[in-house]
């Protein structure tokens, strides 16, 4: 039986080469599908459930439907932790059919869907909107109606960098810079960004026991949580694969956790979550915090 399913289209991304050598390395068994198109088979079907699944949403849709084990998703801003805890947590929830009125009085806003993957979200202009509606602007190819999507709608925000963090059992096991200056750039995350996520974690606990966190530098030197992501279809950027692949939620009898499993609590009371953000912020060094 595969422990690992990759599907075949995906894999476009930086070193999916290196996670193959990887998981031969670490003797994890892994097989590769495509989802053959306008349908939820899978070409070849796996001739029993794997293990781990990673790909579109689509095949982690496709893997709950089955009842193959997946990790939970997340909506664009998550109460597990404080609004001042996120880069867009000045935001609200808008239908994609009121968006043309939440434009109105401004130029600009950022969007995000509540669906996963329904489309990456960013800044749509209010021209654009209008001349091209939100499916011209995201590309987002669908035939149905658009107008009972839920969106997350919030200013835009500027930042320095942002890098993605994965997490297991609450412990930070590795990280890739994937953004810096608004442009592509992987590399190494920022050494205070992940500090700031440890706290962060240790002080209000973690959503699933394996998730990605997004993490923005801002322009001011604070940090930020941009998203949190699905890991079985997160991608690895420049992450340490090694570290990834080697945590114990892959190891056979390592459950994941099913999609409407809640918070897994820290230290932190309720009343105490939004004091931890601000904890964190005044405890950053002053050049960070001017620049």
């Amino acid at each position: 039986m595969p422990r690992f399913l990759f599907q075949k289209q995906i894999w476009q991304e930086i070193g999916y080469a290196e996670i193959a050598q990887v998981l031969r390395d670490l003797g994890i068994h892994y097989a590769e599908a495509s989802i053959i198109p306008f349908t939820d088979h899978l070409d070849p079907e796996p001739e029993e459930a794997p293990d781990h699944v990673f790909g579109s949403g689509r095949l982690v849709d496709i893997a709950r439907s089955r009842g193959w084990r997946t990790f939970a998703s997340f909506a664009p801003v998550e109460d597990c932790y404080p609004p001042e805890a996120w880069l867009n947590g000045d935001g609200r929830r808008v239908l994609a059919g009121d968006l043309g009125a939440e434009l109105a009085d401004r130029p600009e806003a950022f969007v995000k869907p509540f669906r996963e993957k329904l489309f990456t979200g960013g800044v749509l202009r209010r021209e654009d909107f209008r001349a091209k509606g939100l499916d011209g602007c995201f590309q987002i190819g669908s035939t149905g109606d658009l107008g009972t999507e839920p969106l997350w709608v919030a200013a835009p925000k500027r930042v320095a960098s942002e890098q993605r963090f994965f997490v297991v059992d609450g412990i930070v096991v590795t990280g890739s810079r994937y953004r810096f200056g608004g442009q592509v750039a992987y590399g190494d995350p920022d050494p205070a960004a992940r500090d700031w996520l440890r706290e962060l974690i240790a002080a209000c606990g973690a959503p699933d026991i394996c998730f990605t966190a997004d993490v923005a530098v801002t322009l001011d030197g604070s940090h930020r949580l941009v998203e949190l992501n699905n890991v079985n279809s997160a991608g690895f950027y420049a992450c340490d694969k090694r570290a990834r692949l080697s945590a114990r939620c892959w190891r056979p009898g390592e459950m994941a956790r099913s999609p409407d499993r809640k918070w897994r609590g820290g230290r932190a009371t309720e009343r105490d979550r939004s004091s931890v953000v601000r904890r964190l912020s005044c405890r950053m060094p002053m050049r960070m915090r001017s620049q």
